[in-house]
């Protein structure tokens, strides 16, 4: 944040499950609030993102509101991506949605943190 540019210390070829901290605490309100048929849940957003993909849609939120595009540095070194899926099928029995976007919730972390009202 400080030198305004972002390193990744990878190619951001690896894959990974991006689950929103409101779509979390949606499903973990659920939970503590029904009865349900399982004690153990995995819970995930159901599709993964690269890294690079994210970080670009990070940078991209964060130009739309400041109007500051950010350089991305990407290392040359590439990472294993060990491909990987978690079960949520016992949290998708339950027919639940989620909520928030990450768009959604990448605008409202940057404008809370740069003291832009919501």
């Amino acid at each position: 944040i400080k030198n305004k540019t972002v390193i990744l210390n990878s190619n951001g070829e690896q894959e990974r499950d991006f689950l929103t901290s409101q779509n979390f605490c949606h499903l973990i309100n659920f939970f503590i609030n029904n009865k349900t048929r399982y004690s153990v849940y995995n819970l995930a957003s159901g599709s993964c993102l690269k890294v690079i993909d994210f970080v670009k849609l990070v940078l991209s939120r964060y130009k739309k509101i400041t109007g500051i595009k950010i350089p991305l540095t990407i290392s040359a070194n590439p990472q294993p991506n060990h491909k990987y899926t978690i079960d949520i099928s016992r949290a998708s029995s339950h027919n639940l949605k989620l909520l928030y976007t990450h768009e959604e919730e990448i605008d409202m972390t940057l404008k809370y943190y740069l003291g832009i009202p919501i």
